[in-house]
């Protein structure tokens, strides 16, 4: 078994969650973030889809924000047990970030771009 190399040049760490235990990338703005709320960024849900498909908004992002991409239920290094993959499950992945970071920062607002179908989910 071949191990899954990083999906983004940042920090991955794990939280467990309703949805199983989740794999998340993060970096902290690199500058002018005073007042801008953290992003999450989605993948898609396809047969390769993973963080590293939000790596071009994410590398813009982190220049002035501190930025997520999630790697959803079944994907990238987060949990692939053997369930039911739903849409619920999915957003609950979601929610458990996006509290995350809302402890983390300190704040209410968090902006959330989902791709394709996880736009969806986001919403």
């Amino acid at each position: 078994m071949s191990v899954l190399p990083p999906a983004l040049d940042a920090d991955r760490f794990e939280i467990d969650t309703s949805a199983g235990r989740v794999s998340a990338y993060r970096a902290w703005p690199q500058s002018g973030a005073a007042n801008l709320p953290p992003v999450l960024l989605v993948h898609s849900v396809n047969a390769s889809g993973s963080a590293a498909e939000v790596k071009p908004m994410f590398e813009h992002c982190r220049r002035r924000r501190a930025v997520y991409a999630l790697d959803l239920p079944g994907f990238g290094f987060s949990e692939r047990s053997d369930r039911v993959y739903t849409p619920r499950l999915m957003t609950d992945a979601i929610h458990a970030l996006v509290a995350h970071m809302r402890a983390a920062h300190g704040v209410e607002a968090v902006d959330v771009l989902g791709v394709s179908l996880a736009g969806e989910f986001v919403v």
